[in-house]
């Protein structure tokens, strides 16, 4: 069975240990029975559909882990950088860099089996202080927005302008600028 499942061009899927358990113990190839042609015929829609589903399990975990290592590869790049500007105005933590352009472009446009380095995130890390001013900006307009909704002063400055988080109660009162860059 399984040199037919080769011959299918399932060899490389069948190289994963896990892969080759969940076929090894598929009760179509444990039956102690001689594999005819008949028999391969009636079990092979069956297997075929099982090998898909492996190849694709194991697609999403490469993609997975590659884009772990890509978050964790910005993260790393982006601290010294961040670390260095002025913590006012406030700037998007460094767990949030990953999701925003160009960063996000590059982590996701890249092949998956192409590994990322340093480089390919140079020109990205020179335009992070402009990035960091733009998420400020929109996070500024987004909760303005919000408040005008509401009917509320949009005057973020003002003293009566405070926000408590809905999630968590580690900060009791965030008051503006430092309510943009909680972490909830």
């Amino acid at each position: 069975i399984l040199e037919r499942l080769r011959a299918d061009g399932w060899t490389e899927e069948l190289k994963d240990p896990d892969a080759l358990y969940m076929v090894c113990s598929h009760k179509l190839v444990l039956e102690a029975k001689a594999l005819t042609e008949r028999s391969w015929d009636n079990m092979e829609p069956t297997l075929t559909a099982l090998m898909t589903n492996i190849r694709d399990g194991l697609l999403a975990n490469k993609i997975r882990t590659a884009v772990t290592r890509r978050i964790s590869l910005v993260r790393c790049l982006c601290e010294p950088i961040l670390s260095s500007m002025p913590e006012i105005p406030v700037m998007p933590k460094p767990s949030l860099i990953p999701n925003l352009q160009p960063f996000l472009d590059i982590i996701k446009n890249t092949p998956y089996n192409q590994d990322l380095a340093e480089d390919d995130f140079a020109e990205a890390l020179t335009t992070l202080p402009d990035i960091c001013t733009s998420w400020r900006h929109q996070q500024e307009y987004d909760l303005k927005s919000k408040l005008s909704a509401l009917g509320r002063d949009v005057d973020l400055a003002l003293a009566v302008n405070a926000f408590t988080c809905d999630k968590c109660s580690r900060d009791p009162v965030l008051h503006y600028p430092y309510f943009a860059s909680h972490s909830c």
